[in-house]
This record gives C-alpha cells, sequence and structure tokens, in this order.
C-alpha cells in the first residue's frame, strides 16, 4: 500500500470516529435549588437510532472545578423513547430529569452518558453547574395543633414545623423563615413596635424545642386573650406552586380556647370576662336593696299588730269598767 493510500485509509478511519463520536452529543443542563436537574442531549446522526432505555447516566463532582470525584448514577426519567437527528439550526432535545437531591454539592458536576452502538461502547460527557443543595418543597410541613390562653394571660400553642434543618448552604430557623399572625381579644404591642388587635409574636415570648420538629411556644399578655392564630412559611417562593406542589401544608390557622377561673357559662353569657366582673357589684348592689326593703315591710307588719293588739286590750279593759259600774 503506497503512502497516499494509506494516509486516505487513515484519514477515513478518523472521519468514522468522528462520526460515530458524534451520535450522541451532550447540549446543555441544569441544576435547581433542591438538587434537582435537567441535562439535554441530541443526534447529528440520522442513520442510527440510539434508544434512552440504552444510557447509562453517571456524574461525578469536579473538586477545584477540575478533579472528579464521588462517582454516582443519576436517577430520574427521560421525556422520549429515542434521539432524534437534528442539526445547529434545528435541534431535536431529548432531555433527563435528575431526582432530587441528587446534586447535594454547591459547584460543578461532569456528566456521563454511556451506550453502547455497533458493539462498540461509546461515552459523552458535559458539565454542569449546579448551587447546592437548599431544601426539598416536599420535606416543608407546618401545623398548629393547638393554642390556649390561661387566666387573659398565659399563652401556649404546640406546633409543628418540618424542612427547616435540610441543607448545610442555607440555614433556616422558626424565627426568619415562618411568619406568625395573632388575632387577639385587645390591642397589645408586638416585636415589630405595631399597637394593634391583630399583629406578630408579642414582646414576651419565646420557643422550646421538644424534638420531633414539635415546638412550644409561650406569651404573655395583660388582660387579654388570643382568639385565633395561624403561621406560615416565608422565603420559599419555589414552593407556592399549586401545579408542582398541590398537597403541601405550608399554612396552619387555628382558633384559640380560653382557659379561665370563671365559670364557662358566665363567659359564654357576657362575652368578655373583664365586662362581667366590672358589672357584678352592681347586681350585688341592687340585691342588697331589696333585702332591706323586705326587712322595713317585715317591721312595719310587727308594729301594726302590736298597735292592734294594744288597742284590743284598752278597749277589753273599758267595756268592763262599764260594766262593773252598772252593777253597782
Amino acid at each position: 500500500m503506497g503512502m497516499d493510500k494509506r494516509i486516505i485509509f487513515l484519514f477515513v478511519v478518523v472521519l468514522v470516529g468522528l462520526v460515530y463520536a458524534d451520535d450522541l452529543v451532550y447540549y446543555d443542563g441544569e441544576c435547581n435549588y433542591d438538587g434537582s436537574g435537567l441535562v439535554r442531549f441530541n443526534s447529528y446522526n440520522s442513520d442510527v437510532r440510539i434508544y434512552t432505555n440504552d444510557v447509562n447516566l453517571k456524574a461525578s463532582y469536579l473538586l477545584h472545578d477540575v478533579l472528579p470525584q464521588d462517582r454516582f448514577d443519576l436517577k430520574g426519567n427521560w421525556n422520549g423513547d429515542y434521539f432524534l437527528q437534528g442539526d445547529d439550526t434545528s435541534k431535536e432535545l431529548i432531555s433527563y430529569t435528575v431526582d432530587y437531591r441528587s446534586f447535594n454539592k454547591k459547584g460543578s458536576y461532569l456528566i456521563e452518558a454511556n451506550y453502547t452502538l455497533n458493539n462498540v461502547s461509546k461515552i459523552v460527557k458535559g458539565k454542569l453547574d449546579c448551587p447546592g443543595f437548599f431544601y426539598s418543597c416536599n420535606e416543608f410541613y407546618l401545623e398548629i395543633i393547638n393554642c390556649t390562653t390561661k387566666d387573659n394571660k398565659d399563652f401556649e400553642s404546640y406546633i409543628i414545623i418540618k424542612g427547616l434543618n435540610q441543607s448545610i448552604f442555607k440555614a433556616m430557623n422558626i424565627f426568619d423563615n415562618v411568619g406568625y399572625t395573632f388575632n387577639l381579644d385587645k390591642r397589645y404591642t408586638d416585636k415589630l413596635g405595631k399597637f394593634s388587635n391583630q399583629g406578630s409574636l408579642p414582646l414576651e415570648s419565646g420557643f422550646s424545642i421538644l424534638g420531633n420538629d414539635m415546638y412550644l411556644l409561650r406569651a404573655e399578655f395583660d388582660n387579654n386573650f388570643v382568639k385565633s392564630f395561624n403561621a406560615k412559611f416565608l422565603e420559599i417562593q419555589e414552593c407556592l406552586d399549586k401545579t408542582k406542589y398541590p398537597n403541601l401544608f405550608l399554612f396552619s390557622y387555628k382558633e384559640c380556647s380560653v382557659e379561665n377561673d370563671i365559670a364557662e357559662d358566665i363567659f359564654v353569657n357576657y362575652g368578655n370576662v373583664s365586662e362581667f366582673i366590672e358589672e357584678q357589684p352592681l347586681s350585688v348592689k341592687s340585691v342588697d336593696f331589696d333585702l332591706e326593703n323586705d326587712k322595713d315591710e317585715e317591721r312595719n307588719g310587727f308594729w301594726s299588730i302590736l298597735l292592734i293588739f294594744f288597742g284590743f286590750l284598752v278597749i277589753l279593759i273599758i267595756i268592763k269598767r262599764l260594766i262593773n259600774h252598772r252593777k253597782s
């Protein structure tokens, strides 16, 4: 074989290799706040059909954006059965949706698509930049179990709050990422300085951690009680999409109870304990007034009977003297 033929042969081999290398091409990808992602591929060869079930996807974290480490399988779903031929002007993209909590670290990932075509193993590589795992909407949950004010002073509420400590990259807590709204009988001053019967946490309030995502909220009021109370997650706008997350419990409302030393039926009749206490002395005075009237009537009756008795006795004495005088 002459030199020219050898050169032509090598050129053909290289060209064929390039064609096969372009059978499947990594196009681009994106990462989400919950560690999920999307990677897209397309094919430039219309003579072959590569089925998505025959493609195995793996990812490796790139340490210092260079060194691959911690290689793992990507779990998710393709949006098609096979790859379509496309070109630069009309790209037929097939995407793979990666499950959440896959890209947990912040940084770059090496994406590898392994497949076999004509008994030849092939690999396509791409790069994906990720913000790291912040939180998963499905792990958030909020429920107010109960809320009670005792003696118009001490308020307590047991609350379940889940999903705050999901990520080391985004710190979340019960003060900055949960909002609270109180509806009281009278006006009070909350921590924001608002003076109204509706506001946020009162000045005298605090939380206790009970375990298993249960919290105890305590607050103090001055001659006041909580009618209702609600709480909701803040700064998680992505989770408010009802089309993606229709069954999330991100908000909770509770009508609160009141415990008091005064009988419950009295509270129901008067509607406000303080009003009952203010009106009570008036009813006592009216009762005392009626008692005095009754005593006066009893005294008047006694003297009337006594006068009648003495009058009758005087008449008997007079009659007896008249009879004795006639006999004599």
